[in-house]
């Protein structure tokens, strides 16, 4: 099966770079076919080859479907004839499709609907925890609508359930391996036992829902031997996809920390979890010998003071004092989470870095975050930001009664990406709290972003129109989440970081929400990085310079180091 996109439909969407890499002197204006929110979307259209007789037949999509939804082939019937893919439809639908390659027919097998987020993995960035089994001829297929993240088994002919595979107040994470001669599976979940319900374990179930059995005994974060998801797969390029279950099933590599216990990494047995052999213990002397400390976790209630949601802080030297400025450095969105559960995640993005500044680091996953209850991740729903900033704030109030060592006058607030949007939009919900802002790479402007309709609903134009009727139109469904509006709300000191080839948040996001600044009469910083893409790249480490001195600047009271940064030619 292959797909072909047509995108002639779409705009280009102009990206300037004024100072070429060849050395040229003539600014070059690159383009991508980007469709904008409300805009049409290119056409995709999939076709099956017969690879021995090179005939070719075009396959039966719904009406209408676009590369804006999703196509997602899953696998191949034992014959060859059939293949399941995954289809996101419009009304919050995803649907299993039993695709005919002999005649190009689709038959749907299975239908999830859910009013918020929709997706075959508890992060979104991970692959879909679906698998084929017993020849083709069942699925394993995953999904939140018990309100958790379970597997269930179906019948592929029929379209029957045959059972729930997992069930409870706890989550399927990831399937790690599908042992078709015992008829079992190898999966990492969390939340099942007492204690902190972000840290992995390993567990091993059998087809039927049977003998589920915990493999990693140890109160920790279980990873298989490098295993990188969420947050450090997608800021840092990280993955692993090498399986570290053994091909007969019998064994797996499993490495295990806690942020203050460095990561042991043992073989293990599948049949009970038992220990065959050591491998390796991670050795630290190098960290502790230049100061390094773990971050102290805690628990706090959330806005609603309600929900308990978790997060960690850095603490700096005790011999900086007492009112010490505090810097929340978040993400907030409901792709992934940030607060470090495991020891190598203890380092999240600067934070440890930033003490040594003289500032506490805090980072929290609080509602609409991933990993918990459906429920839990779907406070963000078209409320990105809200929701967010409101949680945020209240662990800083909680924080300053819990530790009165730090300087609750003193608040600050960075992010990247999304968390580029959330920091800012806390700099204009909550001015009173959040004093300084460091934002980079933000989407501040969600009109001016592509489609994001595979996370969040249709654009409403009115009339249930999904297409703009004008350059300048705004959804009503959207417009709320736009930090635009806002603008004029900002008090504090704000800099903010922009890369003139971001693809990602692209940068009319940025420059039209600066326009907004600017309209209100409000300061603002700003770093323009040439040459520098969403993940700025080497533009990021003269960024991350830049963001220390801000903070040390309006958070310290201090006049940081004049450049040159580094060494110099």
């Amino acid at each position: 099966m292959a797909s072909r996109i047509d995108e002639r439909p779409i705009e280009p969407y102009p990206f300037f770079q004024g100072a070429p890499r060849d050395g040229s002197f003539r600014p070059i204006v690159r383009t991508a076919r980007i469709s904008l929110l409300g805009e049409p979307t290119p056409v995709l259209t999939a076709v099956v080859f017969d690879t021995v007789t090179g005939k070719r037949l075009t396959v039966a999509l719904p009406d209408g479907f676009s590369n804006d939804y999703l196509i997602e082939v899953l696998g191949w019937s034992a014959d060859g004839k059939r293949f399941y893919a995954a289809l996101r439809g419009k009304d919050r639908e995803l649907d299993l499709k039993e695709i005919d390659a002999e005649t190009g027919s689709v038959r749907t097998l299975v239908t999830e609907t859910a009013k918020g987020f929709l997706g075959l993995n508890s992060e979104m960035y991970n692959g879909p925890n679906v698998r084929l089994i017993n020849d083709g001829r069942e699925i394993l297929w995953y999904s939140q609508r018990s309100g958790w993240g379970h597997l269930y088994r179906y019948d592929l002919q029929t379209g029957k359930l045959l059972n729930a595979v997992t069930h409870g107040d706890w989550l399927v994470r990831d399937i790690l391996h599908v042992d078709k001669a015992r008829g079992r599976i190898i999966f990492t979940a969390s939340g099942r036992e007492a204690g902190n319900p972000y840290r992995r374990r390993v567990y091993r179930v059998n087809f039927d829902g049977s003998s589920l059995t915990l493999l990693t005994p140890e109160d920790a974060d279980h990873t298989l031997a490098g295993q990188a998801t969420g947050a450090f797969a997608l800021f840092f390029g990280i993955s692993n996809t090498a399986s570290k279950v053994s091909p007969d099933g019998a064994s797996f590599i499993d490495t295990w920390s806690t942020p203050t216990k460095p990561p042991v990494t043992v073989l293990r047995r599948t049949s009970d979890g038992g220990v065959i052999t050591r491998l390796e213990t991670a050795d630290i002397s190098g960290l502790t010998a230049i100061g390094w400390r773990p971050p102290e976790h805690f628990v706090v209630k959330a806005a609603d003071g309600k929900t308990d949601i978790y997060g960690a802080i850095w603490w700096p030297d005790a011999a900086m004092g007492d009112c010490v400025p505090v810097i929340d450095n978040l993400y907030g969105g409901p792709q992934t989470t940030v607060v470090p559960h495991g020891f190598t995640a203890s380092g999240w993005n600067d934070s440890f870095a930033m003490t040594k500044l003289g500032f506490a680091v805090v980072t929290v996953d609080g509602r609409g975050t991933p990993l918990r209850s459906q429920a839990f991740q779907d406070e963000s729903f078209m409320n990105f930001g809200d929701t967010m900033v409101d949680d945020h704030a209240a662990v800083m109030e909680h924080l300053a009664v819990l530790y009165p060592r730090l300087d609750k006058d003193k608040v600050g607030v960075t992010g990247h990406s999304l968390g580029g949007y959330v920091s800012t939009r806390a700099m204009l919900r909550r001015p009173d709290l959040f004093k300084v802002g460091v934002s980079s790479a933000g989407s501040h402007i969600y009109e001016a972003l592509y489609g994001t309709s595979g996370i969040f609903q249709k654009p409403d134009y009115g009339d249930g129109r999904e297409i703009k009727p004008r350059p300048d139109a705004s959804p009503a469904n959207y417009r709320a989440m736009s930090n635009a509006p806002l603008a004029a709300n900002l008090r504090g000191p704000l800099l903010i970081g922009h890369g003139e080839l971001d693809e990602n948040a692209l940068p009319g996001t940025t420059l039209q929400f600066i326009d907004a600044l600017i309209k209100a009469g409000r300061r603002y910083d700003l770093v323009y990085l040439p040459n520098t893409t969403h993940r700025f790249g080497s533009g990021g480490d003269y960024f991350t310079l830049r963001r220390w001195d801000y903070f040390t600047e309006h958070l310290l009271g201090v006049e940081p180091p004049f450049p040159p940064y580094g060494p110099q030619p």
